[in-house]
């Protein structure tokens, strides 16, 4: 197809369906926000609108510019890090990472249009980058800033923080740190 480029209709049907699933992912994870995180997030959420009334939708961008920034893409470009595969994805998997990952932060941003050098990102625009998805992701983060339904015993103790700290000190034990 020459509206998506180098990128051929079949492959752009399969990008667009891994875009679909890790957006779905993402937009139905918002409940499952250990209450710490939510706690954070509806502050920062609450400052953003207090400092900056007049900025429009601060009240998501203050959010999903950390959450999406921070998380979500250095997930998806990355899963080895993150513990989501065994292995580093091959570099086919990776260009296709990447591309999600651009879709996955526009949508984040919510940004319902993909201008770039890539020809194959307008007809991706044109069918992931839509009120519909920037919806879902506004939705998904007024689920993240709802602190109302948890309480900090309901989180999961692989959410909290002493379980990281002790995953964490897990691979220091045995290691000698002495300037021998």
């Amino acid at each position: 197809s020459t509206q998506s480029g180098h990128y051929g209709r079949g492959n752009l049907d399969n990008l667009t369906r891994n875009i679909d699933s890790v957006y779905s992912a993402i937009i139905n994870s918002g409940g499952d926000c250990p209450f710490t995180l939510s706690s954070l997030f509806s502050n920062l959420q609450k400052q953003a609108i207090l400092h900056f009334p007049d900025v429009n939708d601060i009240r998501y961008t203050a959010v999903s510019g950390f959450i999406f920034l921070r998380l979500f893409a250095p997930a998806i470009l990355n899963p080895k890090l993150f513990q989501l595969q065994s292995r580093r994805p091959s570099r086919e998997t990776s260009r296709t990472l990447t591309l999600v990952s651009k879709v996955i932060q526009s949508l984040g941003n919510l940004d319902t249009h993909q201008a770039g050098k890539e020809k194959y990102m307008e007809a991706i625009s044109q069918r992931v980058l839509d009120m519909k998805h920037v919806n879902g992701v506004k939705q998904f983060l007024e689920d993240v800033c709802k602190t109302e339904q948890k309480d900090d015993s309901s989180s999961n103790n692989y959410n909290k923080e002493g379980k990281l700290v002790e995953y964490r000190l897990a691979g220091l034990i045995g290691r000698d740190y002495s300037n021998k």
